[in-house]
């Protein structure tokens, strides 16, 4: 049962009155001609930002409130210098994506000052700061925003095309370089690998073409089995990831560098699919290996010599055993 008691009146009329005594109290201080605060002009494209002005503190020449220019009807007229800018005051309703659109349509120079975060209870000298200097305020359309917009819109223009040439010709003399005849090794470590990888009765595992191979300097023979005697010969585990590092010293040119002439070998691969970056030309050649048995991944992902490795390796060791004995023999002979 509830009986007659006395109870709090809620306070929706009181927000709203004060809502609306800051309201009017923002345009007519703005209105009395008070210096007000404009916030920096500043023009962004395409993840760039550029400041063209500084926040400055105008006095208006001329004020209206609420004045009626055909069908837009903004909260303040003022002139500044000769020329006419709208003032919105947002308390709890911002300017609207319809009125918005009809400000920037009319290349009207238009600002709005967000007091929604101001105190209700703040003393009239805090009021009248956040109103006129401290709280947020933005530009809804400003010319020198817009005009330097459109200069960096076409300096991004210029900038596209200028990368686009630099990618075309780095494309084409990436293609001319992998087409190029290649060199005989001038390390003698590469000779023994061949050596060793036909002793160890490899040859069908070297030699093999793969897409993009042309980004050694040296025969297919001579950089793969390098691999297979580092790797499946001489049993050293292999990350893919640095997988091409012991065959930097084969790689042509510019197929050497993380980023050719700046560009990222994604860029560089989608626009020239036959060119490949040496990492992923190993890659595909460890994959091929892992399918012949030679390489096997383990569960941390690095490849190691597998089963069929250890077969071609007693193979090896009995070729350079046999070339040994063979080479010691005449010296026996003749010492008898």
């Amino acid at each position: 049962m509830r009986v007659a008691h006395f109870a709090h009146a809620t306070d929706r009329t009181c927000a709203s009155a004060q809502e609306t005594m800051l309201h009017k109290l923002a345009k007519q201080l703005i209105a009395d001609g008070a210096p007000l605060m404009l916030p920096e002009v500043v023009a962004e494209y395409g993840g760039r930002r550029r400041l063209v002005r500084p926040a400055v503190t105008i006095r208006p020449e001329g004020a209206a409130l609420e004045p009626g220019l055909d069908g837009l009807r903004p909260d303040i007229l003022i002139t500044v210098t000769g020329r006419p800018l709208l003032v919105e005051v947002a308390v709890t309703h911002f300017c609207g994506p319809e009125k918005l659109a009809l400000i920037q349509e009319r290349r009207l120079a238009a600002v709005e000052i967000d007091l929604s975060r101001v105190a209700r209870d703040a003393s009239p000298e805090m009021l009248e700061h956040a109103i006129l200097r401290s709280a947020p305020r933005r530009w809804l359309w400003n010319r020198l925003a817009e005009a330097t917009e459109t200069a960096m819109r076409a300096e991004a223009a210029r900038r596209a095309c200028s990368r686009e040439a630099t990618l075309e010709r780095l494309g084409n003399a990436l293609i001319v370089a992998a087409a190029s005849p290649t060199v005989e090794p001038a390390d003698p470590r590469l000779t023994w690998a061949v050596e060793a990888t036909r002793d160890a009765g490899l040859e069908g595992a070297v030699g093999i073409a793969v897409d993009g191979d042309g980004c050694f300097v040296v025969a297919r023979e001579i950089w793969q089995s390098h691999l297979v005697g580092r790797h499946i010969l001489g049993g050293i585990p292999l990350d893919e990831r640095t997988a091409a590092t012991s065959l930097y010293p084969v790689v042509r040119g510019r197929f050497a560098e993380p980023r050719p002439d700046g560009f990222e070998w994604q860029v560089i691969t989608g626009r020239f699919p036959a060119l490949r970056q040496p990492c992923d030309v190993v890659v595909d050649y460890l994959r091929l290996l892992g399918l012949m048995g030679l390489l096997v991944r383990d569960p941390g992902g690095l490849w190691r010599a597998g089963r069929a490795a250890v077969v071609a390796r007693d193979r090896r060791q009995a070729a350079t055993a046999h070339r040994i004995g063979h080479r010691k023999a005449p010296a026996r002979n003749g010492g008898k």
